[in-house]
């Protein structure tokens, strides 16, 4: 039987070689949860191995976001830094594969202001439409995995011990992706040939 260390190591692997297909030359753009970092470090390791180019991170934090929209000037509200988005941009025209880690817990955001949520979710799809224009036409390859993030880990499992807690869905997640299986590869595989052959009927 596999250790949980190892399991997050099949999971990565998926990740690029099978979901991604990240290509030797790449330039490999990692966004993901300032907490799983030690998963990032994991990506990072088998990325360089399979001959990526550079790794560029972007972190983020609901918990950051959260202090934002609770304390920031109400004029920030409407404003997006073009730069961070025309970056994103140039580097996917530039063949720039992208992995976005993501899990979020709606809770947090509960007591926040939802005006201000609204405003900063338009002037950023206002800040990212050529970038998505790009992504969501498959110029490059992207993809998005699922990683645990305390919160919503707790939110699930309703235990004091977040620790337990955020192990509990990294194992709900290798459930989901076949990673628990004798072949996850082989796995995929042939979950892929059954929806090619029921797109195909």
């Amino acid at each position: 039987m596999r250790t949980f260390e190892e399991n997050k190591r099949i999971y990565a692997e998926l990740i690029l070689r099978f979901w991604l297909n990240i290509q030797k030359g790449q330039t490999l753009i990692i966004k993901a949860p300032i907490e799983v970092h030690d998963f990032v470090k994991i990506l990072a390791e088998i990325a360089y191995k399979l001959w990526v180019k550079h790794i560029l991170y972007r972190w983020w934090s609901e918990e950051l976001d959260c202090i934002r929209y609770e304390y920031a000037p109400e004029e920030s509200f409407d404003e997006y830094p073009q730069w961070i988005a025309d970056w994103y941009t140039e580097e996917v025209r530039n063949w720039a594969a992208t992995l976005s880690l993501y899990m979020s817990d709606a809770k947090l955001f509960k007591k926040i202001n939802e005006n201000r949520l609204k405003r900063v979710e338009k002037v950023s799809a206002q800040a990212y439409q050529e970038y998505k224009s790009l992504i969501t036409s498959n110029s490059t390859n992207w993809v998005v995995a699922a990683v645990p993030i305390k919160w919503r880990a707790n939110t699930i499992y309703w235990n004091e011990n977040t620790e337990e807690n955020v192990k509990k869905l990294w194992n709900q997640i290798f459930s989901l992706v076949r990673v628990d299986q004798e072949n996850p590869v082989k796995a995929w595989e042939e979950h892929m040939e059954k929806l090619k052959s029921h797109a195909k009927y």
